[in-house]
């Protein structure tokens, strides 16, 4: 009898060994699961399903928020204190996306036991149940948290679903789906902003026999912030494909 037994339940679709050096990090791993599964289930909850797409557009969402808006850096620990609901895989990929470190919180914790735990491991931020909240309101004051991310059962699906408040005594509280909408508004500015400096760059323009159009479409055509100019350091491919294009559109009209 072979002392690998247990091979024999792992049919033919789970290789017998493996290769310890093919990713570089865990994170290199899981993203390139969810490109190769991108329009497959990875969660089911509630009735509701989330892809492999969706995880990793909404957790690429809420590293956003955690580095832009909350300053995350990488080795900060983020308490994550949630029962199996949609927003636990999301806070947990969109922690080690941020760099920081996750500390994983029994959501059935007493207040001593909470308080023991975000102050052992140095938590100033903690994604947090809201039907779980007043334990932490309790003990908060003794501990070094200043951000609480509040969760909804619903949070993270297409439709909000019925659930708990947080407790009121808490305060500095923002919801895991405000959070979420927040990066989403700042990454769209972002490409707004971007699609604008990228007229920066000269584009030739064909010329046309019926009238004349400028050899080219410089920064003077459409006015851009020198602030903005400033802060373009390398082109974006995808947008300067896409502002040619309306770049010819808009000369084609004239």
């Amino acid at each position: 009898m072979s002392r690998k037994h247990w091979l024999a339940a792992y049919g033919e679709k789970i290789p017998r060994e493996i290769d310890p050096d093919a990713y570089a990090s865990v994170v290199e791993m899981l993203e390139g699961a969810m490109q190769r599964f991108a329009h497959k289930p990875a969660f089911r909850c509630f009735g509701h399903t989330l892809t492999y797409a969706d995880t990793d557009r909404l957790s690429r969402h809420f590293a956003a928020y955690l580095q832009e808006t909350r300053g995350v850096k990488k080795g900060d620990r983020i308490a994550v204190m949630l029962p199996n609901i949609p927003a636990f895989p999301l806070a947990m990929l969109g922690i080690v996306r941020a760099g920081g470190v996750q500390v994983n919180v029994n959501p059935l914790y007493t207040s001593r036991e909470l308080e023991h735990q975000l102050n052992d491991a140095g938590v100033e931020t903690i994604v947090i149940f809201n039907g779980v909240s007043a334990a932490l309101a309790e003990i908060i004051s003794k501990t070094a948290v200043k951000q609480v991310i509040s969760v909804f059962p619903g949070d993270g699906l297409s439709e909000p679903l019925p659930g708990p408040p947080v407790d009121a005594r808490l305060e500095n509280v923002v919801t895991f789906s405000d959070a979420l909408a927040q990066a989403r508004s700042s990454r769209s500015r972002r490409w707004r902003s971007l699609a604008m400096i990228s007229c920066s760059c000269s584009i030739p323009v064909e010329r046309r026999a019926s009238r004349r159009a400028p050899r080219s479409l410089t920064a003077t055509s459409w006015p851009i912030p020198s602030s903005a100019r400033r802060s373009w350091q390398m082109p974006c491919a995808p947008v300067r494909t896409w502002w040619s294009r309306r770049c010819r559109s808009i000369t084609s009209s004239r």
